[in-house]
């Protein structure tokens, strides 16, 4: 879980980096306020989806963690 986690995390933030492009190029042929309008919105929707992934990664990289001492502790000889 923890691997997938990271997983989704990085492909998430490369997935918004490849569309902040496209959609740049989109807004280009709009004018005036409705392009500082819905630039704006995509910034803040990027900003919270940028969260999300940060949060998500956190997640994967604690679960890893876990399981590495998991797997530690779990291979000590009993005594």
């Amino acid at each position: 879980m923890g691997v997938s986690g990271l997983l989704v995390g990085g492909a998430g933030w490369a997935a918004i980096e490849l569309a902040r492009r496209r959609i740049n190029d989109a807004l280009s042929h709009a004018g005036g306020n409705i392009r500082r309008i819905a630039d704006v919105m995509v910034g803040e929707a990027e900003s919270s989806m940028h969260h999300w992934l940060d949060l998500t990664m956190a997640a994967g990289e604690a679960l890893v963690v876990l399981g590495v001492l998991t797997a530690l502790l779990g291979s000590l000889p009993a005594s």
